[in-house]
């Protein structure tokens, strides 16, 4: 959990924040599909059990 909130999280995010910004000039729906993802992504990351397999 540690490495997934160090590492993988950051990175996701400011890359997804990047195109949210690329995509939020052009229109609302073009963001919608991306802050969905990283909404959902975050909450699995957050929620799930780095032991279970």
């Amino acid at each position: 959990m540690l490495f997934t909130l160090i590492e993988i999280f950051p990175g996701i995010a400011v890359y997804f924040v990047a195109i949210i910004g690329l995509a939020g000039d052009f229109a609302l729906k073009l963001k919608l599909p991306f802050l969905t993802w990283m909404v959902l992504f975050g909450l699995t990351m957050l929620c799930r059990d780095p032991w279970q397999r």
